[in-house]
């Protein structure tokens, strides 16, 4: 059994108010709803990615299998096929400062937590459980060690360079251990704590030059005044609103997450005016809805080895408006009007 092929994975998100003036990312599944979703797990096996015959998650409400309240997630598994059954959790950790959960094995299991970054370093955490006894866990990023398989060799795990989800799986499921049987995990109070934010409330407004260097979350429209200059170099960044950048503004990201916040598509439109200048550069723009992004007469958009994990979005170019993009991925669907150019290079996902 080889970590380094464990696949991860993102499909939700939430975010909790710590304080007046920050924000921390959180996600939590303490399982007292009627069924998984939204906060989604999934079983595939290794190798292969198939579900193996046998594995399943359900709900559970058995007294000796939740540790808290009336619910916890219950993973049966069995030992000793050719498929090691796991079981993967899809949420943030891009990040993370800390992992917290209860969880209970019901025969003895070395359960094993494995993450991948963006450069392919495998790494994982070790967690020894006794048959029926819960056990609290809280790890942190130094807890995980890079696998001597990865094929990616890092001294630490570097948390900006991670992204989507947990897989975790049982030792005595290798086959080469010749153990047999099924075996039960039970995890309840799951909560990954995520980055904190800067949180500004209300209009943010640019005028004249600023570069932000500190994570920063917006919940209001970003205006760009007309000859403003907004530099973005915070890992992290968060717009809930939409953006009006100005005639003549410009607008340069770097080195980040960036990430557009909306409650149902196109709910909040990127605007750029006549004449200003949105920059990307070696980041990620990420969204849960279509976004809607429009460009007018002279705009100028420059994107350079972005990736784009979106639901999809419009990119409305109109009369002598231009963007460039290169090494971008999961480009998606772009509008071009009259007198209007588009270039593409080493990019994937474009859709004209």
């Amino acid at each position: 059994m080889t970590l380094c092929r464990v696949g991860v994975f993102l499909l939700f998100f939430v975010s909790i108010p710590v304080g007046a003036a920050t924000l921390s990312e959180t996600t939590v599944a303490n399982f007292e709803g009627t069924a998984l979703t939204p906060h989604r797990w999934l079983v595939v096996g290794q190798p292969g990615g198939k579900k193996p015959a046998g594995a399943s998650i359900s709900l559970t409400r058995n007294r000796l299998q939740v540790r808290r309240g009336k619910g916890a997630l219950s993973f049966r598994y069995p030992r000793g096929k050719k498929t090691v059954p796991l079981l993967v959790f899809t949420g943030i950790i891009r990040g993370f400062a800390k992992l917290r959960f209860w969880v209970r094995s019901q025969k003895d299991e070395l359960w094993i937590l494995s993450i991948k970054d963006l450069d392919g370093a495998v790494f994982s955490a070790r967690i020894p459980l006794k048959a029926g006894v819960w056990k609290r866990v809280l790890l942190r990023p130094s807890h995980f060690v890079c696998n001597r398989e990865s094929p990616v060799q890092k001294p630490r795990l570097d948390t900006t360079r991670l992204f989507r989800g947990i897989a975790g799986f049982g030792l005595n499921a290798v086959p080469q251990l010749k153990k047999r049987g099924l075996n039960s995990i039970s995890i309840d109070q799951w909560e990954v704590t995520g980055p904190s934010y800067r949180l500004h409330r209300g209009p943010y407004i640019v005028s004249g030059r600023k570069t932000l260097r500190k994570p920063l979350w917006i919940k209001g429209p970003l205006i760009l005044r007309p000859g403003s200059r907004l530099t973005v170099l915070s890992r992290r960044f968060v717009l809930e609103g939409p953006l009006w950048a100005k005639k003549g503004s410009r607008l340069r990201m770097k080195g980040g997450v960036w990430r557009f916040k909306q409650a149902y598509r196109y709910q909040h439109r990127l605007t750029f005016d006549k004449g200003s200048r949105l920059v990307l550069e070696k980041g990620i723009w990420w969204g849960h809805h279509m976004q809607a992004v429009i460009a007018v007469k002279k705009a100028r958009l420059r994107l350079k080895q972005v990736r784009m994990l979106l639901r999809g979005w419009t990119l409305n170019l109109h009369a002598r408006a231009s963007l460039s993009m290169t090494k971008v991925q999961g480009v998606g669907e772009i509008l071009l009007y009259d007198r209007s150019s588009f270039k593409a290079v080493d990019s994937t996902g474009v859709m004209l």
